[in-house]
């Protein structure tokens, strides 16, 4: 992002820029780039200096007050954005032993208090740095039941599925949709046997593949979340990806093994659920 000193002069915040755990990196992001980071380095979350679901940016310190460093006191960062009113990642549920961050209601970051003082530094550097975004967005392909198993058992285990198609597209192209929505801590894949394949030269090597779409989006987040946070459930017969590794693959079985299985691995990705709901 490329800022000039004639925006800077017609501003009245700078930006914040806040891991998606809680933690504040700087919130004088234009004035001190040097501060900036892609990862929080507390506890290794990417940052955003926008709300994910309006894009309106973070309000950092006032350009008013006068900067002395990035050492003056950082207060920890709004619970709701102002503009839309939604609550930021950092705001959702957490586990039981880790109340949620609890502000005091403005959500407009206006009033902060620049007096030195590093107690809500502290504050905020205290937060768990295990609390991950509730959202699982659910790739799928034209098996309704299937994207609809999913969707009911992340439902069940206390988590927000993210359906693409669900979503109002406001004139988005499908990509700027999907990164619109992609600030999610878990990822479940569906390959179902929606399309057929086959070599050029080999027309009777037919396989079931899935949607060209969905091995799209499976490689978006694998790069967006990492290959921990991405799950791939599969119908028997389905071509599977042979250049992606790393990530888990389960099938979807009758007997429903798969759902207990996927709760595991949402678990292992460090997002609190109750495992015993998935059976």
């Amino acid at each position: 992002m490329d800022f000039y000193d004639d925006d800077l002069d017609d501003r009245q915040f700078d930006i914040a820029q806040v891991c998606l755990n809680g933690h504040t990196i700087t919130d004088v992001y234009l004035r001190a780039p040097q501060f900036n980071q892609d990862c929080c380095d507390k506890c290794g979350e990417r940052t955003i200096i926008n709300c994910p679901n309006c894009k309106a940016e973070l309000r950092g310190m006032p350009m008013t007050s006068e900067y002395f460093g990035n050492d003056h006191g950082t207060p920890p960062p709004p619970a709701r954005c102002y503009k839309c009113g939604e609550a930021y990642p950092w705001t959702k549920a957490k586990s039981p032993s880790t109340p949620a961050i609890e502000l005091d209601g403005s959500g407009n970051g206006e009033q902060y208090m620049r007096d030195g003082s590093q107690n809500a530094r502290n504050n905020d550097n205290n937060q768990n740095c295990t609390i991950a975004s509730r959202k699982v967005f659910v790739v799928h392909g034209h098996d309704n039941g299937a994207k609809e198993s999913v969707a009911r058992l992340l439902e069940k285990i206390g988590l927000e599925p993210v359906i693409l198609h669900e979503k109002a597209n406001q004139g988005r192209t499908l990509i700027e949709k999907i990164e619109h929505y992609s600030d999610v801590g878990f990822a479940v894949v569906l390959l179902t046997p929606d399309d057929e394949g086959h070599p050029k030269s080999k027309p009777d090597k037919k396989k079931d593949r899935a949607r060209q779409n969905v091995i799209l989006e499976l490689g978006f987040f694998f790069g967006r979340l990492g290959r921990k946070k991405v799950c791939v459930l599969y119908k028997e017969g389905v071509e599977c990806p042979s250049d992606i590794h790393g990530i888990v693959y389960l099938p979807m079985d009758s007997e429903d093994a798969w759902k207990s299985k996927l709760a595991k691995e949402i678990l292992a990705a460090e997002i609190d659920i109750d495992i015993s709901k998935a059976i």
